[in-house]
């Protein structure tokens, strides 16, 4: 299958295909240009059939970026130091802050359901994120090498979300400060492999029978 892909503002993101050809057009990189809203199409070539996918940049106080397509946050750039995901974003994309080294604190609105793998890789002078008790899944080194994160959720203890299900292999791995004594709650049937390995500043983890 090939497409074609086209943005209706190209002020606010712009869309480039992998390739030219069949199979190297079926994904493409967005990149936000300014804020606002635009809708991306993807057109299968030499027939009528198509895709509209709407995409909003938002800019925040500060000057940064964010690049939502519908209700996931697939990138952020910018340097502020404290970032407050914009309310109804559901998701938190694959790598959408990685290597960010401005940020220190994150505060996801109660709509975040999920935070996708390598969200915040290797940030490293991030120190707090605020997760909301909605969060259901932490993907895949989440928040790998983070080694200045000292706390999760409402209370500032590391306390992992009550309704979480899944944390995922290497989410929190060598988050050396990360503190204090980490309760899982018993919705959590999935913990991967070297989940938490070299968090050395835990006291203790605490999972139901």
């Amino acid at each position: 299958l090939e497409l074609e892909w086209s943005s209706s503002d190209e002020n606010v993101v712009t869309v480039k295909p992998n390739g030219t050809g069949n199979y190297l057009t079926q994904y493409a990189m967005l990149t936000a240009v300014g804020a606002g809203t635009a809708t991306v199409t993807a057109k299968a070539h030499n027939s009528d059939a198509s895709c509209d996918i709407a995409v909003t940049v938002t800019a925040p106080t500060g000057g940064g970026n964010f690049t939502i397509v519908d209700d996931t946050l697939v990138s952020y750039s910018g340097t502020e130091s404290t970032v407050t995901v914009p309310d109804g974003v559901r998701i938190i994309g694959k790598e959408a802050f990685k290597n960010n080294d401005y940020i220190l604190n994150v505060v996801l609105p109660d709509s975040v359901e999920e935070i996708g793998s390598r969200a915040f890789y290797d940030c490293n002078n991030l120190q707090t994120v605020r997760v909301p008790e909605t969060m259901r899944a932490i993907g895949a080194e989440a928040f790998y090498r983070c080694t200045a994160l000292t706390s999760l959720g409402l209370d500032d203890k590391g306390v992992i979300p009550k309704g979480l299900t899944a944390i995922e292999s290497k989410s929190f791995y060598f988050c050396k400060l990360l503190q204090g004594d980490l309760v899982i709650p018993d919705t959590v049937t999935t913990i991967g492999a070297s989940a938490f390995d070299f968090c050395s500043s835990l006291t203790a983890i605490t999972m139901s029978d």
